[in-house]
């Protein structure tokens, strides 16, 4: 029953079909429906709060075994981009045990979302046997739809959440992001020339961080019908900073807190749960709850693992002056009692069936192995036995070959059917009507007043007295003023001598392969000496947001002929993988390789490349090296040089997607675009705001950069029932190579990993100076692998990745000890970054490496380090490709 309404039951109808509107009860006078309204940022009430007893089940052994949370308990996810938030929280919504999932993707990338969906479609749910989505309810909101959508979108998640919690049902909301939600909060608070608190957020950001979070809890619901809500919010502080605002404030209201360490992602360590910076506030309650359903020893086992952690890290640190060789046994021990903790229990697998979900009885068994392994390493030391003799015996393998996965049973509601209504009306163009009435000239901006009937995003014609005539895009509109871009810059006008005529419709361009092959500005005006481009089809600029459900997951690789990208950080059809650089680095020179030999097996493969405040010397560089491409008729150059308009540069990146959409989605062609300096771009974008006069918020830029970026960088992607797709690769420079400034910060939340060039690369003398430890490809496992690239493409990079990180660690330690004082398997591991670096990694600017080369470099790679330290490969696969009698 709706809240509010009871009392006698006057009337109701026999049992049969009604609409879900239709009223099918009275109660006292009161027509109950089959479906209700319910304001979403108003709790809806209930009569009790029960205090939480009973663990919420998630599958992860580090947060079930170490930081428990409570069915109906809230608990927080930090972590900077890259670190794994979103895997962590589809692997909780996909296994854990309650009887509703409640999915928010609050300002989500449109591929993760649409990745979403299809899993869950795909998915058997091990407590009913049935589609997995049947008990899950997913809020989609997309990075680049409206901000108020998805400032309400949380409040939509946790609504309905409530709503199954009063018919008695333990429910799940996860938030992912909160902190997207906040740049909502910001966004809106500049858009309405609110005062800023701390970082541009709103002065009453921790009320509604309060106010969302205190909705979790176990209630007794209408007729005692007892029900939880659990809220597991994601919080993306910039650059990993836990002292933001966001970050800060969300620790006040939650009692659990699963913060991801940056260093564990590089090592590829899932989940990157820091067992040092997290915490459970009701660990106490959890151990008494097992106590009495079965497991005494859970409160004693979860201490142990946190007391042996901590003191494994105390140890490492002391034998990064010293050396692991110099400590005392019983200190080696602890230490392989850390490292088989780390690696044998708290590590899984999140792709594979037998390691993606644990049950507490598995994790138990498992973790009371890892003890008794330590225990007796203890024994033989004590006994006499040299420390490296027993470190040899327990290296651990991949967790991923461990035992099936067991069932888990319980109850599920039917998922509600609800009606769409569509509305739509015809949309009139009004008559261009010529204003004089220019009100001022502030940069590149026009203030025209006494407008009637014109909107947001409309073209505009501006006619001079003097001087040929120039374009313009309306900015915004208030009342009877309308701010307007000036595409062609203002210098040289004059107010009195200046008419604008609106056109009535946004500013749109023809689109057609008849791009291909050609070189324009940034307002899509031919500079190449040939004509202007016709097509029978024109489209806007601005683009649409795309429907979620529409999308198709990104699958199968766009090879670059780089094997820093190629073998670890595959690019995906689909996807939107940035370049992070520093001024100095050759970033154009790799934008230019990828642009110049990618391309997508044999299917019809297009380039369009954006070039924004691009120096002269740069452009004409960018064009010589890719006119053997032009001459194909496979590529577009959209170039904006430094010295052109700046509202220009703001426009082309939009022309290169539009005409990319059409390729792609219309024509059906894979197309690549590749964006080049959207650092450029966005400095752009923070000068029309200051002209505007608007608030600003992080480092002057305008409180709606992350909407702006999302804006374009959410038009690529697939569509369902169409053959093309549209990948985006944005190059940026990160300024004094701050990777928490806010262009790369907001770009790392919006797109599907990086690409992270490294000025301590460069300085090895090798191209391109990747940094395959900070770089990442989300969707890698979408476009490599069996029946995609090759079968060991995979396991080899994730392997290549562990070994890497490990040989940085032992660099670290070599700088401190000198390399007398590594044991003989830390001394290949120095050797492996040498071998990885001269036959893997280095490549000429004009070297165009087939797939199978770059994976038979891994492999030889590899082979320098001995076969137990590779623990990430199959043991076929090592049989197969490094047999024992060749490699010991």
């Amino acid at each position: 029953m709706p809240p509010g309404v009871q009392g006698r039951l006057d009337a109701l109808r026999p049992a049969g079909r009604y609409q879900d509107d239709e009223p099918v009860a009275t109660i006292d006078g009161t027509q109950v429906a089959l479906t209700s309204w319910w304001p979403v940022r108003k709790p809806r009430p209930y009569p009790h709060r029960l205090p939480s007893t009973a663990p919420l089940v998630t599958g992860q052994r580090v947060l079930d075994a170490v930081f428990p949370i409570l069915k109906g308990g809230a608990a927080s996810v930090p972590g900077g981009f890259g670190t794994g938030k979103t895997v962590l929280l589809q692997q909780i919504a996909k296994w854990c045990d309650a009887d509703v999932i409640v999915y928010v993707g609050c300002g989500e990338r449109g591929n993760e979302l649409a990745d979403v969906l299809a899993e869950l479609a795909q998915l058997t749910d091990p407590r009913t046997g049935g589609r997995l989505a049947d008990r899950t309810v997913t809020v989609a909101n997309t990075s680049n739809m409206p901000i108020m959508a998805r400032e309400a979108s949380i409040y939509t998640g946790v609504t309905v959440a409530e709503y199954y919690r009063d018919m008695g049902y333990d429910t799940v909301v996860i938030a992912d992001s909160t902190s997207r939600w906040a740049e909502a909060l910001r966004e809106f608070a500049s858009r309405i020339g609110a005062l800023p608190a701390e970082e541009g957020y709103p002065a009453g950001l921790a009320s509604a961080l309060a106010a969302f979070y205190e909705r979790a809890g176990r209630v007794a619901g209408p007729g005692g019908r007892e029900g939880s809500v659990t809220i597991v919010g994601a919080v993306s502080p910039p650059g990993g900073d836990l002292t933001e605002p966001v970050t800060a404030h969300t620790q006040r209201f939650v009692r659990t807190l699963w913060t991801l360490d940056r260093d564990l992602a590089n090592a590829r360590h899932y989940p990157a749960v820091s067992w040092s910076g997290s915490y459970s506030r009701d660990s106490g309650t959890v151990g008494s709850w097992y106590a009495g359903n079965g497991d005494p020893g859970w409160a004693a086992r979860a201490s142990r693992m946190v007391t042996m952690l901590a003191e494994a890290d105390r140890l490492a640190a002391l034998a990064d002056l010293v050396g692991a060789a110099a400590l005392p046994g019983p200190e080696r021990v602890a230490l392989l009692g850390g490292r088989l903790l780390r690696e044998a229990f708290l590590q899984q697998n999140a792709l594979s069936p037998n390691d993606a979900f644990c049950a507490p009885t598995k994790s138990a068994a498992l973790a009371d192995l890892v003890f008794d392994v330590v225990d007796r390493s203890g024994e033989l030391v004590a006994a006499g036995r040299p420390p490296g003799d027993v470190e040899n015996l327990t290296s651990p393998r991949d967790p991923g070959t461990r035992g099936d996965r067991p069932c888990r049973r319980g109850r599920c509601p039917a998922t509600p059917r609800r009606r769409t209504r569509r509305a739509g009306r015809a949309m009139t163009p009004m008559p261009p009507v010529e204003y004089s009435t220019i009100d001022a000239i502030r940069g590149p901006l026009l203030v025209v007043r006494g407008v009637t009937g014109v909107g947001w995003d409309e073209f505009v014609r501006i006619r001079l007295d003097a001087g040929p005539p120039r374009h313009g895009v309306v900015l915004d509109v208030d009342h009877d003023i309308a701010i307007v871009e000036v595409l062609e810059g203002t210098d040289g006008m004059d107010r009195l001598g200046t008419h604008v005529a609106f056109n009535g419709s946004p500013f749109r361009i023809p689109v057609g392969d008849g791009w291909l092959g050609r070189v324009c500005n940034g307002r899509g005006e031919p500079i190449d000496d040939g004509p202007p481009v016709l097509a029978p089809h024109d489209a806007p600029v601005a683009g649409n947001p795309l429907n979620p459900t529409l999308r198709e997951p990104p699958a199968e690789p766009v090879l670059t002929g780089v094997s820093a990208i190629d073998g670890l950080t595959t690019l995906v059809r689909g996807q939107k993988l940035p370049i992070f650089s520093v001024a100095g680095l050759p970033h154009l020179e790799l934008a230019t390789q990828i642009a110049a030999q990618s391309s997508a097996g044999g299917e019809p493969f297009s380039v369009v490349v954006a070039g924004m405040g691009l120096p002269h010397a740069d452009a004409a560089t960018m064009r010589a090296a890719l006119e053997d491409r032009a001459r194909t008729g496979d590529l577009l150059m959209v170039l904006n040089t430094a010295d052109d308009p700046v509202v220009e540069r703001i426009l082309t990146p939009r022309i290169a997607l539009t005409v990319a959409e059409h390729l792609a989605f219309t024509l059906g062609r894979h197309v690549l675009v590749v964006a080049v300096d959207m650092t450029s771009y966005c400095e752009a974008v923070r000068e029309v705001s200051s002209a505007r006069g608007e608030i600003p918020a992080r480092r002057a830029y305008p409180g709606y950069l992350y909407s702006d970026l999302a804006s374009l960088y959410e038009r690529c992607g697939r569509i369902r029932g169409r053959p093309g797709s549209l990948t985006i690769v944005p190059v940026l420079t990160m300024p004094a190579g701050d990777i928490t400034h806010p262009v790369p910060d907001l770009t790392g939340y919006i797109t599907e990993g990086q690409v992270v060039l490294s000025a301590q690369a460069q300085a090895t003398g090798g191209y391109p100076p990747v940094d395959p430890l900070s770089s990442l490809s989300r969707l890698m496992r979408h476009g490599a692998g069996p029946g995609r690239t090759r079968d060991d493409h995979l396991a080899v990079a994730g392997q290549m990745l562990a070994s890497l990180a490990r040989a940085r660690t032992v660099q670290e330690l070599t700088e401190l000890i000198g390399t007398d004082a590594l044991n003989d398997t830390d001394r290949t591991y120095l050797a492996f970054t040498t071998t990885f670096t001269r036959d893997f990694a280095t490549q000429r600017p004009d070297e165009q490496r087939a797939l199978p080369d770059t994976l038979d470099r891994a492999w030889q790679v590899l082979a320098a380090l001995p076969r137990r330290e590779l623990t990430m490969l199959p043991t076929e696969l090592l049989d197969t490709r490094l047999p024992r009698s060749d490699h010991a």
